[in-house]
């Protein structure tokens, strides 16, 4: 069995301002010197997706991916050449778009629609896992 690492064992390392305006932030992840964050600005009813360079905090590309009531992103996930992002409307419940996206220029490539409010992703070899509202129930395609 791994022995277990201590909290106190983690040492920052780096940090980097990010340059742009993002707003609540949803999720995050990495590959290589990328970022990608999404974010939700809950005053103007809009979603973002963002790409920035992970060294010098460079935005290198955000779209917008609310659609009508579903402005909240939730946490996303790489897969290959692809980021997925859960658009959810702003409540419990609420019903949700998968959205398939390049990973580069952000474009939608696909989406699927699901009645719950997804709030994260996973990616795994073939499918995907997300979890609804407080991750009570978790959903596999």
């Amino acid at each position: 069995m791994p022995q277990e690492t201590q909290l106190t064992d983690w040492k920052q390392r780096a940090s980097v301002t990010l340059q742009a305006t993002i707003h609540h932030v949803q999720g995050i992840d990495v590959e290589g010197t990328t970022l990608w964050v999404s974010s939700v600005d809950t005053k103007e009813h809009k979603g973002y997706l963002s790409r920035f360079d992970l060294r010098s905090g460079k935005l290198l590309s955000q779209v917008q991916v609310h659609e009508g009531r579903r402005i909240h992103p939730g946490g996303l996930a790489l897969q290959g050449n692809f980021v997925w992002v859960p658009v959810a409307e702003y409540h419990r419940g609420g019903p949700t778009t998968i959205q398939k996206r390049d990973k580069t220029t952000l474009i939608l490539l696909s989406s699927f629609n699901v009645d719950d409010h997804i709030g994260c992703l996973a990616a795994a070899d073939g499918y995907l896992i997300g979890g609804n509202w407080n991750s009570r129930m978790f959903y596999r395609w």
